[in-house]
C-alpha cells in the first residue's frame, strides 16, 4: 500500500507495481553490489530464496495461470512485468502475447486493464497501449 491522505488514513488498495518495487529493489541491489565490487560479492541463498518467493507470490497474486492475463491496470502491471523479466523474460513474453491477442479492441488499442478488452464507451488513453509496448521493449532487452 502506498497512499496516505492528509488525515493519515492509509488506502488499503494493493497494486501490482507495489509488488514490483520490492522485487526490483532486491534484484537491483544485488546487481549493483556485484558491479561495484567487480563480481566479488557473495549472494546468500537466503537473499535468492527471498527474491524467488517474492516473484512467485506476485505472479500468483496478479497473473491468471490459465489465461496469462494480468489482473491489474496495465500502467501498473508493466512495472511488475519488468521485475519478472529480470528472472523470467519468457514468462513475461507469454503474458505480453496473451494481452496483445485477447485484450485489444477493434482498433488495436488496450483499455485500462490487462485482463479484458475495453468496455463499450470506456475512455481509452494512449498510456494503456504504450504500457504494453514498453513491456515489449523490456522483454526484448532481457532476451537478447
Amino acid at each position: 500500500m502506498d497512499n496516505m491522505n492528509l488525515s493519515g488514513k492509509i488506502d488499503q488498495t494493493k497494486w501490482s507495481y507495489n509488488s514490483a518495487c520490492y522485487i526490483l529493489a532486491s534484484q537491483l541491489s544485488v546487481e549493483s553490489a556485484i558491479r561495484f565490487l567487480s563480481g566479488a560479492v557473495y549472494v546468500s541463498p537466503r537473499v535468492e530464496t527471498s527474491q524467488i518467493n517474492m516473484l512467485k507470490s506476485a505472479e500468483t497474486r496478479w497473473i491468471d495461470p490459465k489465461t496469462k492475463l494480468v489482473r491489474n491496470p496495465g500502467m501498473f502491471a508493466m512495472h511488475l512485468m519488468e521485475a519478472i523479466a529480470l528472472q523470467n523474460p519468457k514468462d513475461v513474453a507469454q503474458t505480453v502475447v496473451a494481452v496483445f491477442e485477447k485484450c485489444r479492441n477493434e482498433q488495436g488499442l488496450l483499455g485500462e486493464y490487462w485482463d479484458r478488452k475495453p468496455l463499450p464507451g470506456e475512455k481509452l488513453k494512449l498510456m494503456y497501449t504504450a504500457s504494453l509496448l514498453r513491456t515489449c521493449l523490456v522483454v526484448r532487452s532481457k532476451t537478447n
